[in-house]
């Protein structure tokens, strides 16, 4: 008798209690769950290995979950960089939104009203949010920042409230800074204010530094200041995608734009005589811009890359900003509110042409919304 082997068939239970087995179970059955109940017996919790795990199926050995192997491939895909085709293939979608409807079915009828509502309103969300969301990325600094577009956006607003110099216009309510009478090799001209636009809180200082020999570049550095209107969350520049980086101007974030929007000449045929708009092209490795906000204050700071202000300059630049008293900035025997009416005519404003986007009051910094606008001709 081997050890697998019983020497009575009635010794299978330590207690009085008889087990039993299914009637259709053979002898050779019979004998094999009487010799399990000796190596194994459930009256004392003498469970065979993997007990558990047999009758509740081990998961690595789960059948793939629909759509496994799209999912696979599209992780693939990602991780490669590579196109990626659809995650959910077009014929999956039937079967999905009979599932749906049959979850519906049961629910009652305001639970489903509501349901129905919400699912109106999300589509009508990525409706009205798609051509913002293929504009472009946004890069935001407080109230503002930039804007980033594959082309000159084709519905661009001329603004009815350019930024004039006049002799009227208010003091600004915020400390104006400099970068004192030089910088670098850069000399301080003058400061003019401008009077208020749609989108400004007061009037916005501009002031301009120029370096004193001849240079290729326009040789001019341009900064304004200004506060965003309490009607607009924000005031962001439009430009080409992959023009913008983010930078560190001491303890605050700019962003560095490498060029403008240029005008170019379209191709009128022969025979017409009309006038056609000029389009605009974005050109880099001339104009150069750092866009930063200092508590509260945006600064729009331009130079020229052939003079050689480039990114780092003009970080360096931006850091060497103090405050700035008004009669400071005065020319002799000026006024700062006769600067702007009196020298107007020796301003050069910046190459290019800017375009703003107006982002009203009270809408999300992400939501895409916003007018374009310029206040250039």
């Amino acid at each position: 008798m081997n050890g697998f082997e019983r020497a009575h068939n009635s010794d299978a239970w330590t207690t009085d209690r008889h087990p039993s087995y299914p009637d259709d179970f053979s002898e050779e059955e019979l004998e094999l769950a009487s010799d399990l109940r000796d190596l194994f017996p459930p009256e004392q919790d003498a469970l065979p290995p993997l007990y558990v795990q047999t009758l509740l199926g081990d998961t690595a050995y789960d059948p793939a979950e629909r759509g496994f192997e799209h999912k696979i491939t599209y992780r693939v895909f990602r991780e490669l960089d590579l196109k990626r085709p659809p995650l959910h293939l077009g014929q999956r979608w039937r079967p999905h939104m009979s599932d749906l409807r049959d979850s519906l079915s049961g629910l009652s009828r305001p639970v489903a009203a509501s349901i129905g509502v919400f699912f109106v309103f999300m589509v009508l969300t990525i409706i009205l949010a798609s051509p913002s969301f293929a504009a472009g990325l946004r890069i935001i600094l407080g109230q503002t920042g930039v804007t980033t577009v594959e082309r000159y956006p084709s519905h661009v607003q001329h603004d009815t409230h350019i930024a004039h110099a006049h002799k009227a216009v208010a003091k600004p309510t915020f400390p104006m800074m400099w970068l004192g009478l030089s910088a670098d090799n850069y000399t301080y001209q003058e400061t003019r204010l401008l009077d208020p636009t749609g989108w400004s809180q007061g009037p916005i200082v501009d002031m301009q530094y120029s370096l004193p020999s001849h240079t290729t570049g326009s040789g001019i550095l341009d900064i304004r200041e200004f506060q965003v209107s309490n009607a607009y969350q924000a005031v962001l520049q439009v430009v080409q995608a992959g023009s913008a980086t983010e930078v560190n101007v001491g303890p605050y974030t700019g962003v560095y734009v490498d060029g403008t929007w240029m005008p170019r000449e379209p191709q009128r045929p022969p025979s017409s005589t009309s006038t056609l708009e000029p389009t605009y092209v974005w050109t880099s490795g001339v104009r150069s811009e750092l866009i930063l906000e200092r508590d509260g204050v945006v600064f729009w700071i331009i130079g020229d890359q052939r003079d050689g202000t480039n990114m780092t300059e003009l970080v360096n630049l931006a850091q060497l900003l103090i405050p700035a008293k008004a009669s400071e900035l005065q020319a002799p025997r000026m006024s700062l509110h006769m600067l702007a009416d009196s020298i107007v005519t020796t301003f050069e404003y910046p190459q290019g042409r800017e375009v703003y986007q107006l982002v009203p009051h009270g809408v999300a910094m992400d939501s895409g919304a916003g007018e374009y606008i310029t206040e250039q001709p």
